[in-house]
């Protein structure tokens, strides 16, 4: 299953303002956490990078890495060229998971990306991400979890209007912690906001730290 492209375009510009809006620095934050964790001359691969403002602080804790950023909006992309348009250590493409490169990365990165997805196609797409990749040592997730009761209002809510806007066609949030996990990552590092809504995770493979 490949997600159809550009369907972000129309809220693209207004993006940042809208989760800022809604969630005030929590999605920027969440996005900024183990950035600093990323060791020198990673090949990182950014998933749904959206208008890329996060990058500029990656950059800053590593300037020896090279990122790989793949969004399936030609606007994301075209928003996040001009935020970092003073580095040549992004390498920006425009399209979904057919157009992923098959390097081997050592880190992915993947914020409010996840659950564009249903369980069983995050599941095939994070097999094919792991074998394609050949593996790579660290994940870093930043997404919304559902623990309470508001939690839930609040997903009905979002998914109810990204269906209706075109954006997304899954209903319900994937359980992406336990998709990971299944692909043998395992939690390093975690932190929660906005009333533990938000989880951003850092995970390894199983094996290096066994």
């Amino acid at each position: 299953m490949t997600r159809k492209i550009n369907r972000f375009n129309w809220i693209a510009p207004y993006y940042d303002q809208l989760a800022a809006f809604i969630f005030g620095k929590s999605i920027l934050e969440a996005q900024l956490c183990y950035l600093e964790l990323i060791p020198p001359n990673a090949k990182i691969l950014v998933l749904g990078g959206g208008t890329g403002k996060w990058i500029s602080e990656l950059i800053q804790f590593n300037n020896t890495c090279k990122i790989w950023f793949v969004d399936a909006s030609s606007k994301m992309v075209e928003l996040a060229k001009d935020n970092l348009k003073d580095t040549e250590q992004v390498a920006f493409i425009h399209g979904a998971e057919d157009k992923i490169p098959k390097l081997q990365f050592d880190v992915i990165i993947t914020h409010f990306f996840l659950d564009m997805f249903t369980n069983q196609q995050l599941y095939n797409l994070i097999g094919k991400l792991v074998n394609d990749t050949n593996s790579p040592s660290m994940w870093i997730a930043a997404d919304f979890e559902k623990s309470k009761y508001w939690h839930a209002l609040l997903l009905r809510f979002m998914f109810l209007f990204f269906r209706q806007s075109g954006t997304m066609d899954n209903n319900e949030l994937p359980d992406w912690n336990a998709i990971l996990k299944s692909h043998r990552f395992k939690i390093a590092a975690s932190k929660s906001s906005f009333g533990k809504f938000i989880q951003s995770r850092l995970y390894v493979k199983r094996s290096l730290i066994n």
